[in-house]
C-alpha cells in the first residue's frame, strides 16, 4: 500500500511539474534585427515585415528595463482598414509541440504625429480567410520615449496551437508621418 501511494506521488508531481512547464511556453521580444527571437528553444518566430514594406527602427525602452521597442513611420492617416498598412508576423511551435494561449501582452506608444488608435488581428491560416479581432481600434496615448501603453489580451485567441499564429498590427489615425512603437509577448 504505501509503495502504491509513493508511486501516485510521484506521477502527480510528474503531471503537475509537466503542466507547469507547458504553461510557460513562450515569451520574446523585438531585438535589433528585423526579427522577434525566442527565448523558447521550441518556438519558431519569423522574420517581422511591414506591409506595403518600410523600415523597422529599434530603440531601447526605459519603462520594462531596457528591452528593445520596434517602431516604423508612416502610418495610415484614416480610419482602420484591412488595406492599409500593417506590421506582420509569425509564431509557431516546433514540431512535437503546440502552445496553449493565455494571454498575449502588447504595449504600444508614438510620436506625436504617430496613430492614435491600433487595432490587432490574429489568424491561424495566414489570413486565407478574415482574421479575429483581438484588439479594436484602441487608443494609443503615450508620446514618452521608451515608455509605452500597455494591453493585455485574453479572448479570442486559440485555445492550443500546433500551426503557425499570424499576428497583423494596424496603426491608424495619425496626424504624419510619426512613428509607432511597439513590444510583442506571449
Amino acid at each position: 500500500m504505501m509503495r502504491k501511494l509513493f508511486t501516485l506521488g510521484l506521477m502527480t508531481l510528474f503531471l503537475l511539474g509537466m503542466g507547469e512547464v507547458m504553461g510557460q511556453i513562450a515569451t520574446y521580444e523585438f531585438e535589433d534585427v528585423a526579427s522577434p527571437t525566442g527565448v523558447d528553444a521550441n518556438i519558431n518566430a519569423t522574420n517581422v515585415t511591414v506591409v506595403p514594406s518600410a523600415a523597422i527602427g529599434y530603440q531601447n525602452g526605459t519603462d520594462d528595463g531596457g528591452a528593445k521597442i520596434g517602431f516604423v513611420a508612416s502610418w495610415n492617416t484614416g480610419a482602420f482598414s484591412t488595406a492599409e498598412k500593417y506590421l506582420q508576423f509569425q509564431i509557431s511551435p516546433k514540431t512535437g509541440y503546440e502552445i496553449t494561449f493565455t494571454e498575449i501582452r502588447l504595449r504600444f506608444g508614438r510620436t506625436a504625429a504617430g496613430p492614435s488608435r491600433v487595432t490587432v488581428q490574429i489568424s491561424t491560416d495566414g489570413f486565407a480567410t478574415a482574421g479575429t479581432t483581438v484588439l479594436d481600434n484602441a487608443i494609443v496615448s503615450s508620446t514618452a520615449t521608451g515608455s509605452l501603453d500597455a494591453f493585455s489580451i485574453s479572448t479570442g485567441l486559440p485555445s492550443d496551437l500546433e500551426s503557425p499564429l499570424t499576428v497583423r498590427i494596424w496603426g491608424h489615425n495619425a496626424s504624419g508621418t510619426g512613428n509607432l512603437r511597439v513590444c510583442f509577448e506571449i
